[in-house]
């Protein structure tokens, strides 16, 4: 499948509120995550791919919590929707907690921050 396959199948699918991608290639062993966005911008149409799979929401946050569950917690609030207690070293190597916002692009810094791209298949 080619990158302009997948771009033909995201552009056609109905708003479902679908803000992430999977991808995978025939040679590796890993499976990489993009908002879609990010991926539109970068994909070559010629390049070849496995699969892919579109996330919403709620199915990446399942995924960062599985791949990386303990610096985590998600909490309700009454105001200003979920948020995310994040747990994890700062630049200066001391342990921090810090508070963000339940939204597409914090829960992919964090994936990013929490698998150094190591997302095996």
């Amino acid at each position: 499948m080619r990158g302009s396959e997948i771009l033909r199948a995201i552009d056609s699918r109905p708003l479902t509120g679908q803000e992430f991608i999977r991808w995978w290639r025939r040679e590796n062993d890993f499976a990489d995550y993009e908002l879609i966005d990010d991926f539109r911008e970068r994909v070559d149409g010629t390049q070849e791919f496995e699969g892919f799979e579109l996330l919403d929401l709620e199915g990446m946050w399942k995924e960062l919590v599985r791949l990386s569950p303990d610096p985590l917690s998600r909490q309700k609030r009454t105001k200003g929707g979920d948020v995310i207690i994040w747990k994890h070293r700062d630049a200066d190597g001391r342990m921090t907690e810090e508070t963000c916002p339940f939204n597409a692009e914090t829960v992919m810094k964090i994936f990013d921050a929490e698998t150094r791209g190591d997302t095996l298949v």
